[in-house]
Formats: structure tokens, C-alpha cells, sequence
């Protein structure tokens, strides 16, 4: 599978580092990039605050009121190709007992094809507090020229016929974005939108099929019983509105997958999303496994119970969350056979050829052990063995152990990571003394993402929490793990 673009969503935080601990402020913030024939391509941005964080001060109505300011700015090297500032206001209140609201603000920003570094800087500006600031790098497609292509997935909460047109409303409807990618046990239904170019350049078309499905991320494998096509007519563009129930999807990590496809089933192109399902009601039953035979399967050769066991949470790092549940809840009193079934349908699952799978992936559980294991901890337990079980080995490791400043710590570039593209881990080791280094941050999807990850590198000189929340100094720490972590060898 071919993926165009990506989807990023990166939650907010202005903390204040000080004694008392100060409030902060929350915001979600997605973007999208997308394109108009005849007009171009253009970003939207969608920044949704949660109204009990702002400072709420009396307007000229006598109204209680928050103020944020956003800008966003593209970079190119040392240019600005362009930016917007924007002021958010809060709905007025006559109270703060009704201040547990969220407002939300969307810009529509035309931007030229190309790579941009794009920063995000949020403040309160009834705050003291200092503004906050992350930057992502963006690539913005050639819609217009590159062929059939798919825009940025777009999670919604919902949609309704637009009586009259805002800033939300899209083709005639309105279109109220959902900010997080995380789908809680009370939302039954995904919905998504996005948009198809060029259809109308399928060679010898009239017509394509338009594929959507979800995927589990830890396996690679569609999931059946979520798999829709629609029919659609070739146009400039194809507008892509769509649901899934998801009431019966277990909890676990998942890409909602949209793919065109040519009237001979020919992908053309594709694009995907991630995101994470709670549904604790739904687990793996005992009674699923009774059916399962292991005759002659090379479960049945693993006879020892203990050796069992350490086999089976060995799988942990690629386990779903439905089958790492079963592991902690269910195998602690299993007997030996229904391990080994578990054990033969977490494979078969993922091979058809299972023992060969195993083996393999065993090989590599051997490997993290001697590198990452300890005294009180298995390899596969680590971080950094998770890690590399998980996603395989990086293409790159940069490694610090003699920093006067800095825990000693380890960052990993890969430079493809399932759908996702250079993407980095850092690890640290703060009690200075064990081969166990904890993930401290990541820019992959899924994995903790700590925006003042370099504050607590750096903590061991600083435990007094007076370092700037928006990075460390480097001149004045001598470290080297921005640099590290923006330009990985």
C-alpha cells in the first residue's frame, strides 16, 4: 500500500514550570491539505480549545471571555513563504460555572506545493504563561499534477445539510471535525471525509471503485467485516463522506484505509489514518479457543509450561491490545493447552506459514535479550526492546553516554515506519546505573509524545523546573539532542 499523504494531530499543552504549578492550556489541533481546481492547494487548520483552561476576562459587554492567539507560519530554509495569525474568542459567559465547554476555529490557508518546516504557536493572551510552540515538518502534494491522489483523511464528528455557509461548511454541508484519534467505547460510528482528484485521468474510465476498510496495525490485515466499496463517476474531484459502525471493534490500534481502485481491481492509489479504539466490553473468550487443534503443530512440541509462558509474552510488543489483554487478564491461570492454543492462533493469525514466523520472529527475541535485557527484566520488556521487536531495527542510532548535562540517552531514526516516514524514539536512562532505558518521546503515531521531552533530559541539572517549557538552550547546555533528534545521521 501506497500512502500520499500523511495525518498529523498534535495536542497543546502551555505549562508554566514553576512552584505553583500554574494551569494550563489545552488545545487540539489537526490540519489537513487539500485542494480547489482553479484555485490551488491550501491547508485547514482546525484548533479546538477547552474553555475551563483559558483566563477568562470581562469584555466591553461584561461578558467573561478567553483569548488565543495562533499563528502558523511555513518555512523554507530561512524564508517565510507564509503564515497567518489569528485570535480565537471564546463564547462570553456570564459565570465561570459554564466555562466546560470547547470553542473552535478553522482557517483555510493557500500554500504552494512543496516542503515546508510548519510552526504552530499558541498563547493565552489573558496569560501570563509563556506561548508554546511545535514545529512539523510538511509536505505539501501537487494535487493539480500529480495524477489521481487522495487528500488528508478527515475524522468528523458529524455533519448536516448548511443552512447557511460558515467556516465549516464543505460542498453544502456542514462538517464539525473530531480532533483526536481516539475513539472512545461510546462512539458506535467512524466518520471520515476527504477527497479524490483527477479520477477523471483513469485511462479508458467512466467510473472507478472507491475502497475503504480498517486495518489492524499491529498485523497488517484488513479486517473483513469493515470493508465497503462504493461505485463513484470520474471528476476533478470526488467528494468522500462516509461512516463505519464500530460499535463490535474491539479495543486496539487501527488505519482506516481509503483506496481507488480501476474497474479491473487495479490499486491506484491510496491513503490511510490512524487511530485507537477503546471497547473494553469486547475480549477474547475462553470458549473461541476450545475449537482450535494443535495436533501436529509445533505448539504441541513446547512442553514445558514456563518456557510456554515466556514464549507467549515474548509476542507482547506485536500484540494486539485484545490479545496483550488475554495475555496480562487470562494465561496467568491457563492451562498448558489452552496456551498453546492461544499461542497457534496469535500466528496463524499473522503467517500461513506460523512455525516459520515464529522461528524467526524468536531469533529476534534472542537478539534484544543480549542487547537490552537486565537483571530484573527481559528483553522484550524493555522499551528499547519493545521497540525493536515492534518496528525492527532502526536505520540509525545515535548514542550519548558522557553528556555533563543530559541523563544519558539514545535516539533511533527510522526512515519508514509502517505508513509513517521518518520517524524518531528517544531514550534515556535517568537512574544511570541499569542497561533499562525508558522511551521518553516519539514522533510516531501511537507512541508518547512529550513536547518538553529535552526538559527532562536535561533534568538532572535543573530539578528546580526553571528551564523554558518551549526547549532547551543549547549553547548553554552544550547538548547535542535537538540536533540529534531534527537531524538524525
Amino acid at each position: 500500500m501506497k500512502t500520499i499523504t500523511r495525518f498529523f494531530l498534535i495536542i497543546l499543552s502551555v505549562l508554566a514550570y514553576n512552584a505553583s504549578n500554574a494551569t494550563q492550556l489545552q488545545a487540539y489541533f489537526s490540519y489537513n491539505r487539500m485542494y480547489a481546481p482553479g484555485q490551488g492547494t491550501y491547508i485547514e487548520t482546525n484548533l479546538q480549545v477547552l474553555c475551563k483552561t483559558v483566563v477568562l476576562k470581562l469584555n466591553a459587554a461584561g461578558k467573561l471571555q478567553g483569548e488565543v492567539e495562533a499563528t502558523f507560519i511555513f518555512h523554507q530554509g530561512d524564508k517565510i513563504a507564509t503564515f497567518r495569525k489569528i485570535t480565537v474568542l471564546s463564547p462570553e459567559l456570564d459565570d465561570t460555572a459554564a466555562n466546560n465547554i470547547t470553542f473552535l476555529d478553522q482557517q483555510r490557508i493557500p500554500i504552494e506545493p512543496g516542503d515546508y518546516e510548519f510552526e504552530i504557536i499558541i498563547a493565552d493572551k489573558n496569560s501570563e504563561n509563556k506561548s508554546f510552540s511545535t514545529t512539523e515538518k510538511l509536505t505539501i502534494p501537487d494535487y493539480g499534477a500529480s495524477g489521481v491522489t487522495i487528500s488528508d483523511i478527515q475524522i468528523i464528528d458529524s455533519w448536516k445539510k448548511a443552512e447557511t455557509e460558515t467556516a465549516l461548511t464543505r460542498n453544502g454541508l456542514d462538517i464539525i471535525p473530531y480532533l483526536s484519534d481516539f475513539m472512545p467505547e461510546n462512539m458506535d460510528n467512524l466518520r471520515f471525509y476527504c477527497e479524490v482528484y483527477n479520477s477523471d485521468k483513469i485511462p479508458d474510465a467512466d467510473g472507478f471503485a472507491l475502497r475503504y476498510f480498517l486495518q489492524v496495525s499491529e498485523t497488517g490485515k484488513p479486517l473483513n467485516t469493515y470493508i465497503r466499496i462504493k461505485r463513484q463517476k470520474t471528476g476533478p474531484v470526488n467528494v468522500v463522506l462516509a461512516e463505519l459502525p464500530i460499535n463490535e471493534l474491539p479495543s486496539g490500534n487501527y488505519f482506516l484505509i481509503v483506496e481507488v481502485r480501476d474497474k479491473n481491481n487495479t490499486l491506484i492509489t491510496s491513503n490511510s489514518i490512524f487511530f485507537q479504539r477503546s471497547n473494553p466490553s469486547f475480549q477474547i473468550k475462553l470458549e473461541d479457543l476450545t475449537a482450535i487443534s494443535i495436533a501436529s503443530t509445533f505448539v504441541e512440541k513446547i512442553t514445558d509450561q514456563d518456557t510456554l509462558l515466556d514464549y507467549i509474552h515474548s509476542c507482547w510488543p506485536i500484540a494486539t491490545s485484545l490479545e496483550r489483554r488475554f495475555m496480562d487478564n487470562q494465561l496467568k491461570m491457563a492451562d498448558m493447552d489452552l496456551m498453546r492454543k492461544f499461542m497457534l492462533r496469535f500466528w496463524e493469525a499473522r503467517s500461513e506459514d506460523p512455525e516459520a514466523t515464529w522461528k524467526q520472529y524468536h531469533t529476534e527475541v534472542c537478539k534484544v535479550q543480549k542487547e537490552f535485557g537486565t537483571r530484573i527484566k527481559r528483553g522484550y520488556e524493555t522499551d528499547r526492546g519493545r521497540v525493536y521487536l515492534q518496528y525492527g531495527p532502526p536505520n540509525s542510532i545515535a548514542k550519548e553516554n558522557i553528556d555533563p548535562n543530559a541523563y544519558p540517552y539514545e535516539i533511533w531514526h527510522y526512515y519508514s515506519l509502517q505508513n509513517q516516514r521518518n520517524k524518531k524514539f528517544v531514550f534515556y536512562n535517568p537512574d544511570e546505573v541499569t542497561n533499562d532505558y525508558a522511551l521518553l518521546h516519539s514522533d510516531a503515531i501511537g507512541e508518547i509524545n512529550d513536547n518538553n521531552w529535552e526538559y527532562k533530559l536535561h533534568s538532572r541539572n535543573n530539578p528546580w523546573g526553571g528551564v523554558d517549557q518551549n526547549g532547551i538552550n543549547q549553547s548553554n547546555f552544550g547538548s547535542n539532542s535537538s540536533k540529534q533528534f531534527k537531524n538524525p545521521y
